[in-house]
This record gives structure tokens, C-alpha cells and sequence, in this order.
């Protein structure tokens, strides 16, 4: 499953993105896009567990705060 996260400060890097979540063991991989809009950071976290799960998951870290930016969370649909 993915989580999407948006609204991260440009020099946001993979240490930060894990500790966002209360359950890094379930993170397999990070990816960090700021192509086109460098000020606004997109992670792409790939995670292994259900839709439901990732569900749940993506709530916990939506607006939590990083770098005073609250941090948009969500689960992708389509792309898995």
C-alpha cells in the first residue's frame, strides 16, 4: 500500500518521514518528489498492510507537524 504525504519542508529527508509514523516497522520504502515545486515536498511511503490498515495509518500521521508545517497524509487508491 502507499501513503502520500504532502506540505513537507524542502529539506525533509527519510529519517524525518519515519519518525512521522508511531509504526516504522511496517515502512518499506520512502520516496522524496520535489519536482516542480521545490518548497513543497512529496513523499511517496510504501508500506505493507491492508488498505485497511494503511488507512488508519494515514489518519495518525495527517496533520501532525513537521518543521511548522502540518503535514497532509493520505492513502493512494490506484496505485498499490
Amino acid at each position: 500500500m502507499l501513503i502520500l504525504l504532502g506540505n513537507l519542508p524542502p529539506l525533509v529527508d527519510e529519517t524525518a518521514v519515519h519518525k512521522l509514523f508511531d509504526y516504522a516497522k511496517f515502512i518499506e520504502s520512502v520516496l522524496l518528489i520535489d519536482v516542480g515545486h521545490p518548497a513543497n515536498v512529496v513523499a511517496v511511503v510504501k508500506i505493507q498492510s491492508s488498505q485497511t490498515v494503511a488507512n488508519v495509518i494515514a489518519a495518525k500521521v495527517n496533520h501532525r507537524r513537521l518543521e511548522g508545517r502540518k503535514v497532509q497524509a493520505f492513502t493512494s487508491l490506484f496505485f498499490n
